[in-house]
């Protein structure tokens, strides 16, 4: 038998209904108060001492002998209530066979945790239980129970977008750990307080969560996947948010690899911009587990206003591209009106002030129409960034038969300026019309 001693904090992690495929024994030793999922399977007691008034009895003897688990919650925590619960339960359920090759035991106290592998130990030999190994197993958060808040973050891809909603996550409270290729371009977060490592693998290795927020789709599969990505390194239950528009297919894999390392993975890229970045209102467009997302919508807070559940991984993927399929046609429209201005000798300014505010205004209107006016193509989003969305977009709509005609347009338009201006703002679009 293997006995592996937790935190009560990790509870969710031993009985996660996705990845425990064994039946396991549990004992749990705490103060605090249990939900019971019904998808985990798992008998909930809370009884001052355990003994045979529990109103739960019949119903625990009944679905241990039947499921071969049990969950048993005490409300002194201590290690003498353990042992009273090991005696209880093995002079009434040894013959039930219900301990079989693991038993898995969680203390909430951490003095009391501290001296759990020894005094299992203890416990096992006293009531005759054999034994191959005794571990303590430092898990963090899982998906059952009370859950500590998250308070590490790690933050990987710091650019215009990152830079910010980094920023908001310090201000917010939370403790920031940071990896970038240019140490030098991040010296005002290390300044402000963040904490940054030479690698990936060391920025991940102790974090709650990682969000990631990289170029391209191939920047995404480097930093999770290998040796030194995030899903190798990061600490079992640690929530991986990437944030980068990327492909649903892609965060589908991500996701898959996650769960099988104990992670939780998610897709959640978001949509407002700079200025959305800088000020904390960005569209946040979450996929993965509900309940990984309910867990993360604190820290979505810090960054967004506008947060979503879309679905099942890859689905917040999918609403991005819904996002820049939309964002394609509009921006074109407004480069189109204003070149058609211009053609007609109007004054620029007062054209975009009189149709703002009717039935042709937009975020895109609202966002560029001023910048093109002015000749400013400094980026708020890249040029080829967009261009790689699109591409993406054109990609997912053709798998489901679709023939995006004006995406498709739009992205040609881009396409003959990309080489000369991909580093600038997507209302750069105006150049196609000069």
């Amino acid at each position: 038998m293997k006995v592996e001693v937790y935190k009560y904090r990790d509870l969710g992690i031993i009985l996660d209904p996705e990845s425990d495929t064994k039946q396991r024994t549990v004992i749990l030793v705490g103060k605090q108060t249990v939900k019971c999922n019904p998808r985990h399977a798992v008998i909930y007691l809370s009884t001052d001492r355990i003994n045979e008034k529990s109103p739960n009895l019949e119903l625990m003897k009944q679905y241990c002998s039947e499921h071969n688990i049990m969950l048993v919650c005490p409300k002194d925590s201590c290690l003498v209530t353990l042992e009273a619960t090991f005696q209880y339960l093995f002079s009434e359920y040894l013959e039930l066979n219900i301990f079989r090759d693991e038993l898995k035991i969680c203390i909430s106290d951490s003095e009391q945790y501290e001296k759990a592998a020894e005094f299992s130990s203890y416990l096992l030999d006293e009531y005759d239980v054999v034994t191959d190994e005794v571990s303590i197993l430092p898990l963090q958060s899982g998906n059952f129970g009370k859950k500590e808040s998250m308070k590490k973050i790690g933050f990987i891809g710091l650019g215009i977008m990152g830079k910010s909603m980094a920023r908001n996550l310090m201000k917010a409270g939370y403790e920031l750990h940071i990896y970038a290729r240019n140490k030098a371009k991040v010296e005002d977060l290390i300044r402000e307080g963040a904490v940054f490592y030479d690698s990936v693998a060391e920025c991940v290795k102790a974090v709650d969560a990682v969000i990631t927020i990289v170029g391209y789709p191939k920047d995404v599969e480097e930093v999770y996947f290998g040796e030194a990505g995030i899903l190798e390194n990061a600490k079992t239950g640690a929530y991986v948010i990437d944030m980068t528009t990327s492909s649903p297919k892609l965060a589908a894999d991500i996701y898959r690899e996650a769960k099988k390392k104990g992670l939780h993975g998610m897709d959640a890229p978001v949509t407002g911009g700079d200025t959305g970045a800088r000020e904390g209102t960005l569209s946040i467009l979450a996929g993965g587990d509900k309940e990984d997302y309910d867990t993360c919508h604190k820290l979505f807070e810090a960054m967004g206003t506008n947060i979503n559940y879309e679905g099942p991984a890859g689905s917040g993927q999918h609403t991005k591209m819904v996002n820049q399929i939309m964002i394609a046609g509009n921006i074109s429209g407004v480069c189109e009106g204003i070149s058609y201005a211009k053609a007609q000798g109007l004054d620029i300014p007062t054209v975009l002030n009189s149709v703002a505010s009717g039935a042709a205004g937009s975020k895109q209107l609202e966002a560029f129409g001023q910048k093109i006016a002015a000749g400013d193509y400094a980026p708020g989003f890249f040029m080829k960034h967009f261009i790689k969305d699109m591409k993406l977009a054109v990609e997912e709509a053709e798998t489901k038969g679709l023939d995006l005609k004006v995406l498709k347009q739009v992205l040609a338009d881009y396409n003959t300026l990309e080489e000369e201006y991909g580093d600038f703002g997507t209302q750069a679009l105006i150049k196609f019309y000069s």
